[in-house]
This record gives structure tokens, sequence and C-alpha cells, in this order.
């Protein structure tokens, strides 16, 4: 996926990494890519993990910007999970969750 992503896509950056077993890496490689521009980042962690596995990885994400990296302007997160657990609670016409504090909560709790 990633080598067919970059050759379709060359002016993006596309990479392979465990947020868990590689945080040096991730590091130096948000740096990189930060400095060229706005960072845009899209997690798919594969198959149907559970979305605390999700959740997970955006604690990882969250951690590199405490380390001192600079924000994402955006974060696309693909999680059939995730989203089914969004659309089994009460949202506002525009979609937003309406306790966004206390879904996060549960659904980053381990199954």
């Amino acid at each position: 996926f990633v080598t067919e992503s970059r050759r379709l896509h060359p002016q993006c950056c596309f990479e392979w990494l465990d947020f868990f077993d590689e945080p040096e890496r991730l590091d130096a490689l948000w740096a990189e890519v930060s400095s060229k521009g706005q960072l845009k980042i899209f997690v798919d962690i594969g198959g149907d993990r559970a979305a605390a596995d999700v959740c997970r990885v955006l604690a990882a994400l969250g951690e590199a910007v405490s380390r001192g990296a600079t924000a994402p302007t955006l974060v696309v997160v693909k999680s059939r999970e995730l989203a089914a657990a969004a659309e089994a609670v009460p949202c506002s016409a525009d979609g937003v969750i309406a306790e966004p504090l206390s879904w996060w909560a549960r659904v980053a709790q381990p199954p």
C-alpha cells in the first residue's frame, strides 16, 4: 500500500511505522515532514482492531506533540469499530458527539 501510494502521489510522504516500537523514528519523521509544511496524519492500523487499540495510537500521537512535535492540522483515522461506537451515541444535527469526553473514555477501554 505504501509503495503504491508513493508512486501515485509523489508529492506526499507515506510511511509505514510502528508507533509503539519506534517512538524515536516517529519523532524524527514527524519533525522532517512538519518542516515541509502542514502535517496531516492518516491512521490505518489494519483489520477490525478494537477501538482501544486505535485510542492507543492516538495517545502515541498526543505524546509526540507533548515531546515538542508540531501538532498536525488534520488527523484521519480509519476504524470500523470507532465509527460504530460513534454511531451508537447521541450526536447533534451536524454529527458532533454529544458528550465526547465520556465517549472517548468508554471507547479507550480495552475489550
